[in-house]
């Protein structure tokens, strides 16, 4: 049985998102979705926050004022990229540079650091700026990662994926969706090196063999990931009818604006890097001037509105678009609403409103082909 918030208190704090989704999830008309402005100001502010982030050897830690791991740092480093190409700035070019730099010098001497996330990155920087010596670095990388694995059947490696073992203190089920992210952020990877067939292969036989459950913590990233990495396996009959599953589970459990319910501490909030993604696939699913289009919006103008005045995010924002009231067992002080930042919370929110932008200019990014 799903596990559901166990106090009645919750409804206080919900019943208006319940009826905004009842009464059909417009907008309302004095609080359009979303304007181009905001969204500018938005991006912005983030990429900025994203740059004072970053450590001066390129890096960045796991909170605002953490020691740097480069471990995490390809998803920023990922972001500011993609800014640097939408905004035509030097500054986030220049800061993903240094990032570059630094897996240069300590990634062939650390293992720790081939994960998905910094290859991605390595092959985007080196196309952009048409650096080889990159892509070389990133496919050397992965063929060391592929050799570690013992070069197994591709079906055998994603049966060997999800049996990995996991934290003592998550439960299964919520284990495996971290591991379906995870697995999605390894296809994403394996397509930018040119590993087509062996993420076509992985992906298939990893989201083929286990469902998101929505029970668990993680699960809106892991069935988000899914989405993403399924996207353009059409060749395969199964893996068009597992993408539609996959966004069947985001249409069912929206709570308000394209946003799924999530089992986060408190009920009327979100967890921000799993809505992020959320709302970033759906762009690419929504039918321009469809519903779910503008629910999509809406979601989005939420997600803006919950910056934080430095031009982070916090870990949750709420639903609500506003403090709780006192009395309402979901009421969290506002100092509290900005609490749990990281550098790739921000991150994913930042490619999240690149993407929108392309979006508003009628540069929806279709699904590949």
């Amino acid at each position: 049985m799903r596990a559901r918030p166990r106090e009645l208190g919750w409804l206080a704090g919900l019943a208006g998102l319940l009826l905004a989704v009842a009464l059909g999830t417009e907008p309302p008309a004095d609080r359009p979705a979303l304007h181009q402005g905001q969204l500018e100001d938005a991006l912005r502010r983030g990429v900025d926050r994203l740059i004072r982030l970053q450590g001066p050897d390129g890096s960045w830690g796991g909170g605002a004022s953490e020691p740097g791991q480069l471990s995490r740092s390809g998803r920023p480093a990922l972001a500011l990229l993609e800014a640097a190409v939408e905004l035509g700035e030097p500054a986030p070019l220049a800061a993903a540079g240094r990032t570059a730099e630094a897996l240069h010098r300590e990634l062939p001497t650390n293992p720790g650091l081939v994960v998905s996330e910094n290859l991605r990155f390595l092959v985007e920087h080196g196309r952009l700026l048409d650096r080889p010596e990159d892509g070389r670095l990133a496919a050397s990388a992965w063929s060391s990662l592929r050799d570690a694995e013992g070069k197994a059947p591709d079906h055998v490696l994603a049966w060997r994926f999800l049996a990995r073992p996991g934290p003592a203190d998550l439960e299964l089920p919520g284990w495996r969706n971290y591991l379906l992210w995870r697995a999605g952020e390894r296809v994403l990877a394996a397509r930018a090196l040119g590993e087509d067939e062996h993420a076509a292969r992985f992906g298939r036989e990893v989201f083929g063999s286990w469902s998101p459950k929505r029970s668990a913590p993680y699960w809106v990233l892991g069935t988000a990931s899914g989405l993403e990495a399924l996207d353009g396996l059409a060749d395969a009959d199964d893996s068009e009818t597992l993408r539609r599953h996959h966004d069947r589970l985001l249409v069912e459990e929206e709570l308000i604006a394209a946003i799924p319910w999530m089992d986060t501490p408190h009920d009327a909030h979100a967890a921000t890097q799993q809505a992020a993604l959320a709302l970033r696939v759906q762009l690419r699913e929504a039918p321009l001037g469809s519903q779910r289009h503008a629910r999509v919006l809406e979601g989005l103008g939420r997600l803006i509105r919950a910056q934080a005045r430095h031009g982070g995010w916090p870990a949750h924002f709420n639903l609500a678009d506003g403090p709780l009231h006192h009395e309402s067992v979901n009421w969290v002080p506002d100092e509290m609403l900005g609490v749990g930042e990281t550098a790739e919370v921000d991150a994913e929110v930042v490619l999240t409103l690149i993407e929108a932008r392309r979006y508003l200019r009628g540069e929806k990014r279709p699904r590949r082909p």
